[in-house]
This record gives C-alpha cells, structure tokens and sequence, in this order.
C-alpha cells in the first residue's frame, strides 16, 4: 500500500508493486489528512532488492535514492524508528497489514521489529492493541507476539468495515 502512495507522491518506486488505478485516490486520501491534521508515515527508507528471493544482494536506501531495477520489499531503519516513536505514544495501535515482504527473510525485519515492540510495550505502557487480517496474523505469530495483543481478529476487511460501524452481512443473516 506504501508504494502507491509514495508513487502517488512523485517517487521512483523502480519495479515495486503498486496498484496504478488508486493513485488518484491516495492523493485524495493524503489531502484529506492534511485537512484534519492527520500524520501518515510513510517509509523514509527502504530496503529494496531485484528479487524477493534475492536477501544477499539488498539495498537500504532512501526513498528518493530507489534503483529503477528494484523493488522496495521492506521499510528502513529510520521508518521503523518512527513508527515506533508514534506507537509508543499511543493510546490504541489497530494494525491490518505487514510492513514488508515478510514471507521472505530478511524482508520481515521491520514486521517482526513492530510486533515486538508493541508485544513489549501494550500492557506496560496500557495500551488497547487491535490486529486483524490474514496476513497480520501470519505476521505476529512469525514474531511470536500475540501476547501483545488484546483483540485479534481472522477478518481483515470485514474487520476494517466493523470499526467504521458497518455491520457485517454474516452477521446481519444472523
């Protein structure tokens, strides 16, 4: 989702996958977040390589520093320090999606570094953690932080339509 953003916002995302028919609506969506003073964070840096199955020859780079030959398949060190930096100031964390390839050594790196963070930091600092979709869930149990969590959720956008109040079909039938 990050990469068509960052394509939305004029970078060079090389052979990164993006979906090309939402840029228009990333740009609507990031300035409606400059309208009600909402911080999106998107990657700074990257880690970028040829070939998802490619962990020897990877590339950190900044954003506007991305090869045309490559794809970025996970987020920097800089990028995860800040969103660590904005989930420990947190009251609630909802997470739906990793943040990188993480199916693929070394491109799970920031997933499993946000998973332990927030796996660390929910009860100690009282914070109500949501987490919810396929992959998310993949994502936390690779990082063995579902301790960390007070709701998981197997749904991923019947999840995301229930916190906008939306009432699922499957429990409408019911």
């Amino acid at each position: 989702m990050a990469n068509t953003f960052l394509l939305a916002k004029g970078f060079n995302v090389g052979k990164s996958l993006t979906e090309q028919e939402l840029i228009e609506t990333a740009n609507k969506i990031l300035k409606k977040a400059i309208n009600y003073n909402c911080n999106i964070i998107l990657p700074t840096d990257v880690v970028c390589s040829n070939d998802l199955n490619d962990s020897i020859n990877i590339r950190h780079s900044d954003i506007d520093d991305i090869l045309s030959n490559q794809m970025i398949l996970d987020i920097g060190n800089k990028t995860i320090q800040a969103i660590t930096k904005t989930l420990l100031s947190s009251n609630m964390i909802l997470w739906n999606g990793p943040l990188g390839a993480f199916e693929y050594k070394p491109f799970n790196y920031a997933t499993i570094e946000i998973a332990n963070t927030i796996k660390k930091n929910a009860k100690l600092r009282n914070i109500i953690t949501l987490a919810g979709g396929g992959d998310t869930i993949s994502a936390i149990k690779m990082a063995k932080s579902e301790e960390g969590f007070s709701y998981i959720s197997q749904a991923g956008g019947a999840f995301l339509e229930w916190l906008k109040g939306n009432e699922s079909p499957g429990v409408k039938a019911l």
